[in-house]
């Protein structure tokens, strides 16, 4: 999907993170979000990778099986 010339997107929403009960709830909703999303659409790569980027950005030191 290409963006047309004056379109306007929606504003990004930011969520501000300011403990680490919160910063584990936001972890475990993404990863849940993933895996449900990898459930739905099987052997897409894209999607795959998409979850491999944002657990590499996690700094976690558990490993979690999909």
């Amino acid at each position: 999907m290409e963006q047309q010339v004056g379109e306007i997107l929606p504003p990004v929403q930011i969520q501000i993170i300011a403990h680490q009960a919160e910063l584990d709830n936001y972890s475990l909703r993404k990863r849940q979000e993933h895996e449900d999303l990898i459930r739905q659409v099987g052997m897409n790569l894209r999607i795959w990778i998409k979850y491999a980027r944002w657990k590499n950005l996690k700094d976690n030191s558990t490993a979690h099986v999909v």
